[in-house]
């Protein structure tokens, strides 16, 4: 994947450094230890530096996941650093370099199929009245996003995930153009926002996953299941 993807507001920097004191854990950390930003995540929040770099150490290693830091840019053009310990010096949420830090977007490789059966790719000449089945071969990824609530209700989830689905699409092309890629998203029935998010990025609502518990997410218990959307890349 791309280390950098450039949109017209934002910057997505490739997290690939777990080192204690690299940008990219106090980028996670600062994310990831955020109350809000964690709200609706299964996993929680960190609540050390060591503990978040622990969890990016084991996405990026036993998951093979893909996460991109994401910055609004700074005005103006700032110069590029000359080399990382220049940008290491930087406070975790500004820099003149990268801009402000709101969020991370990530895609996870479950090494499992998907939680339902996707949609028929829509090139497809098969029989549309047939049970669905999981394409073969197949790339799959499960999509995750964390904002801070400060950059909430910009467009900026949308922009940033648009982006990086986009970059994976033509990254799985580049490596074989014979494979389906299709990306999943589990949204919450209590979570309109994200719900507005996957339907602007061209999700289909694929069905309803039920969980064997209920979940204390969003500030609330929630009901045990959500919503599976899937989308072709």
């Amino acid at each position: 994947m791309d280390p950098t993807i450039s949109t017209p507001r934002l910057q997505l920097t490739l997290l690939t450094k777990t080192d204690l004191d690299s940008n990219h854990v106090k980028w996670f950390h600062e994310l990831r230890s955020d109350e809000m930003c964690t709200s609706w995540s299964m996993r929680g929040r960190m609540h050390s530096l060591s503990e978040s770099r622990d969890f990016l150490t084991e996405c990026l290693t036993q998951h093979a996941s893909i996460h991109y830091a994401v910055h609004v840019k700074p005005s103006g053009s700032p110069p590029s650093p000359s080399n990382d310990k220049e940008i290491e010096t930087e406070t975790p949420r500004y820099s003149p370099v990268y801009g402000e830090l709101i969020g991370e977007i990530s895609l996870r490789d479950p090494d499992a199929s998907p939680q339902l059966p996707p949609p028929k790719p829509r090139s497809t000449t098969q029989d549309h009245s047939s049970p669905p089945t999981i394409p073969s071969p197949f790339n799959f990824r499960i999509l995750g996003y964390a904002f801070l609530q400060s950059s909430w209700g910009h467009g900026y989830a949308t922009e940033a995930n648009a982006a990086m689905l986009s970059a994976w699409g033509a990254f799985c092309r580049r490596e074989d153009k014979s494979k389906l890629s299709y990306v999943e998203a589990g949204v919450g029935r209590g979570n309109p926002a994200s719900l507005k998010v996957v339907e602007k990025l061209g999700f289909e609502k694929v069905g309803w996953r039920v969980a064997d518990r209920p979940a204390f997410l969003g500030g609330k218990w929630q009901e045990p299941g959500y919503w599976i959307w899937g989308m072709y890349v």
